[in-house]
């Protein structure tokens, strides 16, 4: 018969039919070849870098995944005994980035992949999202460029230091609600501000808040405003429009020959253009 009874009388396969067990001793078997999961196999490695007089001893995996600025700097010089990031005595220096711009890198690799919320929340300080701005920016990674954006987008700022971040780091969406706002506001630029602006964004500024509140279409508004409800000190709506104060400022920014702008879809701004990215000011 085909089977045999065990000990508790159930049925199993015979020793002359194929089952489960183990392959007997002078069976011959191939090993299966295994490869290497594309998206699993990690590189788990660390990386020591030197930041300002601090050491730090991190993954390279998620600088890899990030930029390819960080992956080029695991290849050179060729690896081996002498390849930099390996010892303590032969860091990866990064110069020209503070500790705190690197932190701010990194809690944005570690803690804000696994901890969510906890180091970038609506507590979180302006200041780090300008830190992690910064460094993104210089080594184009472009999660943490995405993070740090939306994080400044959602942070108590002001007009000059927006433009400041716009033009430093090449985010030109921020740069035409700044202007807007200098524009409408009542108090006209004042010494420190146009200091931090320089001469050519001053004086353009304030020749679209002269056009603003003393053009030809100004003077319109406000004889028809007084004709139809008598003199009043109030300025007419119409006057601050948004969408005027933004015509007005676009004419003035941008030079006659060239096409406007729509500021904030993939443009560059005719002010500031290209600026390399340097260190952020410290929040005022």
């Amino acid at each position: 018969m085909g089977t045999e009874n065990n000990v508790n009388g159930a049925t199993g396969p015979s020793k002359d039919e194929p089952g489960l067990s183990s392959p007997t001793a002078g069976s011959s078997k191939s090993p299966v070849s295994a490869n290497r999961n594309s998206r699993y196999y990690l590189d788990d490695s660390m990386a020591i870098f030197l930041v300002e007089n601090q050491l730090f001893k991190v993954h390279r995996y998620f600088f890899r995944q990030e930029s390819v600025i960080f992956e080029s700097m695991f290849d050179c010089p060729a690896p081996g005994d002498g390849q930099d990031g390996r010892t303590d005595s032969k860091p990866i220096e990064i110069p020209e980035v503070t500790c705190a711009q690197f932190e701010a890198l990194l809690d944005h690799f570690y803690d804000g992949l696994f901890k969510k919320d906890e180091y970038f929340n609506r507590d979180t300080p302006l200041q780090k999202y300008i830190d992690l701005l910064s460094i993104s920016h210089r080594f184009e990674c472009s999660t943490a460029r995405e993070r740090a954006i939306k994080g400044i987008d959602n942070a108590t700022t002001n007009a000059i230091q927006m433009i400041e971040l716009a033009e430093m780091y090449d985010v030109p969406k921020w740069l035409l609600p700044a202007y807007v706002e200098l524009c409408r506001r009542e108090e006209a630029l004042n010494e420190t501000e146009a200091i931090d602006l320089g001469p050519r964004k001053t004086v353009m500024i304030y020749r679209a808040r002269e056009t603003i509140r003393s053009s030809k279409e100004t003077r319109q508004f406000l004889h028809n405003r007084h004709s139809s409800y008598g003199y009043s000190d109030d300025w007419p709506d119409n006057v601050f429009e948004k969408s005027r104060v933004e015509r007005i400022i676009n004419e003035i920014l941008v030079p006659p020959s060239t096409p406007t702008p729509q500021w904030g879809q993939g443009t560059t701004p005719p002010i500031g253009r290209g600026k390399k990215a340097g260190k952020a000011r410290p929040v005022r």
